[in-house]
């Protein structure tokens, strides 16, 4: 079966997903003089915030894996980046240090799609010998 080229928006469409990932990511970073001051954390609890975004990421690789092949692919993305966005609602209104754990956990686990669900996408809509190029595409944008 001969699969079709995909658009150029298409590959777009699959670098914003895997952009979410790689802000989240790096987000916590740029606000860290602000978490500090504002919330009165210390080095080790700022660390503690980036632990808990990669140890939930960590977590939810298998089941997304595992639903990423048996479902609609779109439908689990989507439905994972609701906890990526619930996430950011949670950090914007935090009040409490437990807060922001409790954000950084939804974003790990809203993240833990944004590249495998991208490259399923390109690995069912694209020829075998075009995967690297287009994973290439959807890493280099989204990076």
């Amino acid at each position: 079966m001969k699969k079709e080229k995909i658009s150029i928006y298409f590959v777009i469409f699959l670098a914003l997903i895997y952009f979410s990932s790689q802000f989240s990511r790096a987000s916590l970073g740029a606000i860290s003089s602000f978490l500090i001051n504002e919330f009165s954390i210390d080095n080790e609890q700022l660390g503690r915030l980036g632990g808990v975004f990669f140890l939930s990421f960590a977590l939810v690789q298998i089941p997304i894996g595992i639903l990423l092949d048996k479902y609609n692919p779109i439908k689990i993305i989507f439905f994972m980046l609701l906890f990526v966005f619930i996430g950011s609602i949670l950090m914007s209104f935090a009040t409490s240090y437990r807060m922001l754990i409790f954000a950084r956990i939804f974003h790990g686990i809203g993240c833990g799609v944004c590249l495998m669900g991208p490259l399923v996408m390109i690995a069912r809509y694209v020829d075998k010998g075009k995967f690297s190029q287009y994973s290439g595409y959807v890493m280099g944008i989204g990076g």
